[in-house]
């Protein structure tokens, strides 16, 4: 009797731990998932060899397996380089992927179905951007009349509705290097170190009385992200720069006082805060007794302050455009303003797509889910998979 009774505690007691385990080792699994993301994103922030960085894209696997685990509704599609996630982004989605919005950028266009043309926009880490009429932007956080909006993503989400227009977001993760690069050159753009005129506002009398106003390249929503304009820019100013009698710009660069500008500067600018006009402007920025001790030697102690800070912004602003265009070229991306959305990049990380219609979510489980767009309709073909 006692032997059998002790049989069944046995087998009562096996039988609690097994379904103890079950959950546990579950539990396991997906700790191991959500790691194995964290780890993706730890890799691209200083890693070893550059060469490495294109291996790393092609192992998306540890990204769907967190949207996996983390129930995000997301489909995938097969590229040139193996499957890419495509992730619904809104406001219920956003707390599991701030961190892999904050460690990249997004080349993104805002769908028109039936108008003829999209909008073209950027993501700035966890800022969206985007070109329209200048001065007509104040509520979207434009900032000196440039026509730039800078909207916080996380409050953007909480604002949109189902009516809201979808956007697409092509997504590339960057090495801490490529961040600040990106950052750099949107906040030179945010802040008016350099003017471009906007496409559709080039003859108009608006421009005239703007400090820093380039007279090359005028602007759309769509050249402005990939900078297609960047090479004459930096041109333009270059030839400003000789025109005041100083050396060719790639011949500044070898004055260790102007390494030691460029280094300075490029900190102050991207330490200051983004959604204050009255620290974000090139006055504010670069009119600062350490930078002008560096500078002044080079340029000459003779020019006025306003000449001064023009060079300095000019310095700056080919650098950091330049190293902008460096960088799209090493994303595969480039700056002739072409197909954002081409997936078969080898650097393309994520799509993205921010949709807040009720009842989504099912679609991009299943792999259903479709654009309406008079341009990007590529969803539409029926290759979506399910994760």
């Amino acid at each position: 009797m006692n032997r059998s009774k002790n049989r069944l505690q046995i087998f009562l007691l096996s039988g609690i731990i097994t379904l103890v385990h079950i959950p546990f080792s579950l539990a396991l699994d997906e700790q191991v998932c959500i790691n194995g993301y964290y780890q993706l994103l730890k890799e691209f922030h200083n890693p070893a060899n550059p060469a490495d960085l294109k291996q790393l894209a092609f192992n998306r696997q540890r990204l769907m397996e967190y949207l996996k685990v983390k129930k995000i509704p997301a489909f995938q599609r097969e590229t040139m380089h193996g499957p890419i996630p495509v992730i619904l982004l809104n406001k219920k989605t956003y707390p599991d992927l701030g961190y892999l919005l904050d460690d990249s950028m997004g080349m993104a266009a805002s769908l028109h179905p039936g108008g003829g043309t999209d909008h073209g926009m950027f993501r700035n880490k966890t800022v969206l951007l985007d070109l329209y009429n200048p001065g007509q932007r104040l509520d979207a956080g434009e900032i000196h009349n440039t026509g730039l909006a800078w909207k916080d993503l996380h409050e953007y989400l909480a604002q949109r509705k189902p009516t809201s227009r979808k956007i697409m977001d092509m997504a590339f993760l960057l090495t801490d290097a490529e961040r600040d690069t990106v950052n750099l050159y949107q906040r030179i753009r945010r802040a008016a170190v350099f003017r471009a005129k906007y496409a559709f506002y080039k003859e108009d009398a608006y421009w005239k009385n703007l400090p820093h106003m380039l007279e090359s390249g005028a602007e759309h929503c769509y050249t402005f992200p990939p900078a297609s304009h960047g090479a004459s820019y930096c041109a333009e100013m270059g030839r400003f720069l000789t025109q005041v009698g100083l050396k060719p710009f790639e011949e500044l660069k070898k004055d260790p006082r102007v390494v030691e500008f460029l280094s300075r500067a490029k900190q102050i600018v991207l330490s200051a805060p983004w959604r204050e006009a009255d620290q974000m402007n090139h006055h504010a920025l670069l009119n600062r007794p350490e930078l002008l001790a560096l500078i002044e030697p080079v340029v000459g102690a003779q020019k006025s302050l306003d000449e001064k800070i023009k060079i300095m912004s000019y310095l700056l602003s080919i650098e950091a455009t330049t190293n902008y265009m460096k960088t799209l070229n090493a994303l595969e991306i480039g700056t002739g303003g072409g197909n954002y959305f081409n997936y078969n990049r080898s650097r393309a990380t994520a799509l993205f797509i921010y949709d807040e219609t009720p009842g989504v979510e099912e679609k991009f489980f299943n792999g259903s889910y479709e654009t309406k767009s008079d341009y990007y309709s590529f969803l539409n073909d029926g290759k979506n998979k399910p994760l």
